[in-house]
C-alpha cells in the first residue's frame, strides 16, 4: 500500500480527496464540475500566494496520484486557475467601488474566465454556475421591478424559468438530470403518455439513454405496490 505523501508546504489530504472524484477518458482528464471542485480545493490548500516550492510539491502529488497526461493537464490548469483567481479579486475590488449593473459585472467575470482558462475549459468548469447565475440575477431584477404589474411579472418570471429549464436540461450534470425529471413529472401529471416522455428524454439524453429510462420505468411500474403493513 502506497503511503500518503506528507508535506509541510500545504495540507495534502484534502487534495488527495478531491483527486479521487475526478473523471477520465483514456488517461485524459474530463473537465467538469469535479475538476472545478479539485481546483478550488487546491487553491484553498496552497493559498493564493503559493510559490514555486508549493507548486513543485503539488506536481509531485499529481504525478503520484494521477495518470501522467492528466497530471500534466491538471497542473497547467491549476496555474491558470490561480492567475484567474488573482484577476478575479482585482475585478471584484474595482466593481465594489462602482455601482455596476449586476449582469454587466457577471459578464465581465465570465469573460475573465475565458481570458485565463480558455473558452472550452471555462465553459466546462463553470457550466452550471453560468446557467444558474444569469437566471437568478434576471429573476431578482424582475421581482423588484415596480413598473411591472403582478400579471406581467408572473409572465416574465415564468418565461425566465422556462428558458433556464431548457438550458439546464441540456447540461451533463446532476442539475440537468433533476430539471429533466421534474419536467417529466409535470408532463405525466398533465396526462402525457410514455411516447411524449420518451421524446423529451431523447432530445436531451439521446435515444439509448431514453430507452434505458423507459425500460426502468416499465420495470418499476410492474412491481407490486407495498401495502405498508405486515400481517
Amino acid at each position: 500500500m502506497q503511503e500518503t505523501r506528507i508535506t509541510a508546504l500545504f495540507d495534502v489530504l484534502p487534495v488527495y480527496d478531491a483527486l479521487l472524484v475526478l473523471n477520465f477518458a483514456e488517461d485524459e482528464l474530463l473537465v467538469d464540475r469535479n475538476t472545478l471542485a479539485a481546483l478550488q480545493t487546491i487553491y484553498a490548500a496552497l493559498g493564493q500566494d503559493a510559490g514555486a516550492d508549493a507548486f513543485a510539491e503539488l506536481q509531485s502529488v499529481l504525478e503520484e496520484a494521477l495518470p501522467a497526461a492528466a497530471a500534466v493537464q491538471l497542473l497547467e490548469m491549476t496555474r491558470q486557475y490561480f492567475s484567474y483567481r488573482q484577476a478575479e479579486q482585482d475585478v471584484r475590488a474595482a466593481a465594489a467601488q462602482q455601482s455596476n449593473d449586476p449582469m454587466q459585472s457577471y459578464r465581465q467575470l465570465v469573460a475573465l474566465r475565458r481570458t485565463y482558462l480558455g473558452e472550452d475549459t471555462a465553459g466546462q468548469l463553470f457550466a452550471e454556475e453560468e446557467t444558474q447565475v444569469p437566471y437568478m440575477i434576471s429573476a431578482f431584477a424582475v421581482a423588484r421591478d415596480k413598473s411591472l404589474s403582478a400579471e406581467a411579472r408572473a409572465v416574465r418570471l415564468a418565461e425566465l424559468q422556462e428558458a433556464f429549464n431548457n438550458s439546464a436540461s441540456r447540461m451533463d450534470s446532476p442539475l440537468a438530470r433533476k430539471v429533466l425529471e421534474a419536467k417529466v413529472a409535470r408532463l405525466r401529471a398533465g396526462g402525457a403518455g410514455e411516447n411524449e416522455v420518451f421524446a423529451v428524454r431523447e432530445e436531451v439524453l439521446g435515444s439509448a439513454e431514453a430507452q434505458r429510462l423507459a425500460e426502468r420505468d416499465q420495470m418499476e411500474g410492474s412491481r407490486p405496490k407495498e401495502t405498508g403493513a405486515h400481517e
